[in-house]
């Protein structure tokens, strides 16, 4: 092997399961909250004991750590696998620097590429439903690591 050619390493994974925070939304207000673990279909059987309001939106939300040791030579890609009626997805809405990652009429997002200095300590990933979509379905979420 020659020591002059860079070596190109594998990419490291980190998925974004377990329990995350569903939440039911009404005229801009919360109206339950379930916990539900990805994947996941996304409906409102969900929560128990609620009256048969339609929902103005599903609101996934999972907290994620600003993966260790990243540097410059690093990207960092969002990847969505399974997703169906998703009308946008954020990161860290509420903070100073959001990240918008979906436009407005991306029903099915795939991959993205976010910027590692955009990244927080601890980090916020909203996505929001349609419930008028034909299938609401949150599948798997990856944080993807490469190197260049």
């Amino acid at each position: 092997m020659n020591d002059d050619q860079p070596v190109n390493e594998p990419a490291h994974t980190i998925r974004l399961r377990g329990p995350c925070q569903l939440s039911w939304i009404v005229a801009e207000k919360v109206l339950a909250v379930a916990r539900v673990k990805i994947p996941a279909a996304i409906q409102n059987t969900v929560f128990e004991d609620l009256p048969s309001l339609p929902a103005d939106s599903f609101l996934l939300r999972r907290n994620f750590g600003k993966p260790a040791g990243l540097d410059g030579s690093q990207t960092l890609k969002l990847n969505f696998e399974g997703f169906q009626g998703v009308s946008r997805v954020h990161i860290n809405r509420e903070s100073e620097n959001p990240i918008l990652v979906t436009r407005e009429d991306s029903a099915r997002p795939s991959k993205f590429e976010i910027s590692i200095q955009s990244l927080i300590q601890h980090n916020r990933l909203e996505i929001e439903f349609n419930p008028n979509a034909e299938k609401l379905y949150a599948g798997d979420i990856e944080l993807v690591i490469e190197t260049s």
